[in-house]
This record gives C-alpha cells, structure tokens and sequence, in this order.
C-alpha cells in the first residue's frame, strides 16, 4: 500500500513550531516532535478536536537513535515524509549570557547540540525519503545570524548563521534529486520572552521601533513563508534565504 505523504516539523511546542503546524495541517498531514511532551500532547489534542491532520511524537534531536524511532513510528503508522522543517532551536537563559569565552562549556554545548546536532540528525534520517518524493527541506534561521549579531549571544549567533550557510550547502547536494531546500529567517518574532521584553523595557520598545517597519512579528508571518517554499508556486526556488524580520536585516532606522 502507498504511504501518505506528510510533513515532518521538530520543535512543534513553541510559538513558531505550532505556528508552522497550525498553517500546514490545512493542506496535508503534519508529524510535529518536541522534548516537551506534555505540551505537545496538549497541542495534538486541540489540533484533532478541530479535525486537523496533526500527530504529535517526543524525539531527543540530540540523539541519532531516537531520530531512527521517530522515522520507524512514521512508517508504522502508513505515512511517509515529503517535506522536513528544522525548527527546533535553543538559545542560553540571560544569566548565561556573556562575551565568547564567558560561555561555560556545559553552555555552549547546549546551543550547539540542540541548533546543529538537532538538523544534522534529523536531515540524515529522513532526507532519503524526501529525495524519493522530489520533497522540500525548510530550515530556520535568524537574523541574528544573518545580519545582527547579538550581544552576549555568540553561541546561538553562530549556529544561525551556520544554518544559512548549510541550507545552500543542501541545495546544491541535493537538487539533482529535485529536493528544493531553503531557510526561513525570523526577525523579533512575539514569544512569551520577547512579548514580556518588549512590555517591559523601554529600551527594547524604542529599538523596535527603529526597523522599518516598527513592530515585532507574529509566529503566524513565518509560518505563511514555511508554507509558501513548501508549495508549488516556490517550485523553482532553492537555497534561499527568506528574510522575514520587518525589515531588519535591510536596516537600522536612526534618524542621527
């Protein structure tokens, strides 16, 4: 029997994964992972009690053996995966940040293995399936990565920016298969930790109010772009960097 073609997103808990989840389980079945499996149950149950197309299942990205599960479950259940979406992400508490060697190792390792080790496996588990479909791969960035380095945020800075730079390292691998990959860069995306930033932080307020368009976007603008590269109006697009930060990356709005 053929399996069903379906969407596999990692990190599918947070603002911009069950964003993402939200907006592709309208169109085609969506397999979302996350460590954090009592909200991810939750969020599976909400998506089923409107009739979506949604599963949630826990996965450690850190660990290739559970990446190798999640692929087995997949198939298990009679589905198989067209399009992949590395969301899943991790930067340092605020009481861990610091200039580069300031970093503890336990730190840098968190944001490293979770970023990188977290596509890394995944890609290798499942790209061949996405091969065999003339699939799609998104993954997400970030302007931090991009354009705007943040202070005391080396770690999660670098690993962006390898994630750009990956995603056209996999474009030019993989497009003889017909795979098209591309990366999704958010801006000041709202999340509980930049909502209750920018409410409480005048500072924060009139820096915002300094990019082009002057307001931080919802987890729903990036998970528009998600859909659109994994459509067929974005066919011929491959090893793009999607720029979705309101302007940001273009620059910095000062009027001295």
């Amino acid at each position: 029997m053929e399996k069903i073609k379906a969407a596999l997103l990692t990190g599918g808990a947070g603002a911009i994964g069950s964003a993402t989840v939200r907006a592709l389980s309208e169109d085609m079945p969506v397999f979302f992972t996350d460590i954090d499996e009592t909200k991810g149950k939750e969020f599976e149950k909400t998506l089923r009690g409107e009739n979506r197309e949604a599963y949630f299942i826990k996965n450690d990205v850190h660990d290739p053996k559970d990446a190798a599960r999640l692929a087995r479950e997949i198939e298990k259940r009679g589905y198989k995966v067209k399009w992949l979406i590395n969301n899943v992400g991790l930067n340092v508490d605020q009481k861990e940040r610091g200039i580069f060697y300031d970093y503890t190792t336990e730190a840098w390792n968190r944001v490293c293995d979770t970023c990188l080790d977290g596509l890394y496996n995944m890609t290798r588990e499942f790209i061949d399936s996405v091969k065999e479909e003339k699939g799609a791969v998104v993954n997400i960035g970030s302007v931090t990565g991009f354009y705007a380095p943040l202070r005391y945020q080396c770690a999660y800075n670098i690993c962006k920016s390898f994630i750009h730079n990956i995603t056209r390292c996999m474009a030019i691998d993989y497009g003889k298969w017909g795979v098209n990959v591309n990366c999704v860069i958010p801006g000041s995306i709202i999340n509980p930790m930049i909502k209750e930033l920018l409410y409480s932080s005048n500072e924060a307020r009139e820096k915002m109010s300094k990019h082009p368009l002057g307001y931080a976007g919802e987890p729903s603008y990036i998970a528009n772009a998600v859909k659109y590269l994994l459509s067929e109006k974005a066919q011929y697009i491959s090893g793009a960097l999607l720029n979705v930060d309101g302007g940001w990356a273009a620059g910095y709005c000062a009027d001295n």
